[in-house]
């Protein structure tokens, strides 16, 4: 379990002040500064699991000997039960707290919606998706999606579409947040690979931008409305 001077030399390294800290662990801002001045000498281990998960999610490795540094690059494979839902929650911790933009190629939110709901018998598809993206709003996190075109399946706000060619479009979605790249591959069974890089990161928002410029935005159909 990470110790207290490790919290303040983690958050250092990735620049976050307390209160995102505090955010992005779900943690108030007066528990943060007693665990980081050793008044709480022994804290809750949820608690410090929490916070070193959304350091470790950021890309800071923790070392022995009290040790840290940062990832040059990280790959991680989300596979199996609960996969799909786990890449949402990634999403969602890596921008919680500082907000920013999800860009996706090539989504087909009705294979998405099979997918998680395939994760569990909890709740419906639709309202897996639904609270996502109603978490992400609130987070003022927003999505650009990229979708094949004449698909009215919109379950995020509609102006987070376009429509790309059908002749170009591909139903293998590459994510793209934060500094990382995630190429999913539906399955069965459903596989996220997540590689962290900042500088592929830009390069691929780049060719995003690019492609987001001369899709059209999605609409729904004159079919549709009638």
């Amino acid at each position: 379990m990470i110790n207290a001077g490790q919290v303040r030399a983690a958050r250092a390294l990735v620049a976050w002040s307390q209160d995102v800290l505090a955010e992005k662990a779900n943690l108030s801002k007066s528990t943060l500064q007693k665990i980081e001045t050793g008044l709480i000498a022994s804290p809750r281990a949820a608690t410090m699991e929490a916070v070193q998960k959304v350091f470790e999610s950021a890309g800071v490795e923790f070392l022995p000997n009290s040790g840290l540094r940062m990832r040059d690059s990280m790959i991680v494979t989300l596979e199996g039960d609960s996969a799909g839902q786990k890449l949402l929650d990634d999403v969602y911790e890596t921008l919680r707290g500082t907000g920013g933009e999800v860009i996706i190629f090539g989504v087909e939110e009705d294979i998405a919606s099979s997918v998680l709901e395939e994760d569990s018998n909890k709740k419906g598809q639709h309202d897996k998706l639904i609270s996502h993206i109603d978490r992400l709003r609130k987070a003022k996190i927003r999505e650009k999606l990229l979708i094949k075109e004449g698909d009215t399946n919109f379950m995020a706000p509609q102006h987070w579409y376009r429509w790309m060619p059908a002749e170009y479009f591909a139903p293998y979605p590459i994510y793209v947040y934060g500094n990382k790249i995630v190429i999913v591959y539906w399955g069965p069974p459903f596989k996220a690979v997540i590689f962290e890089n900042s500088e592929i990161a830009i390069s691929m928002r780049k060719v995003f931008d690019f492609v987001w410029s001369k899709c059209e935005p999605a609409r729904k159909l004159e079919e549709d409305d009638g």
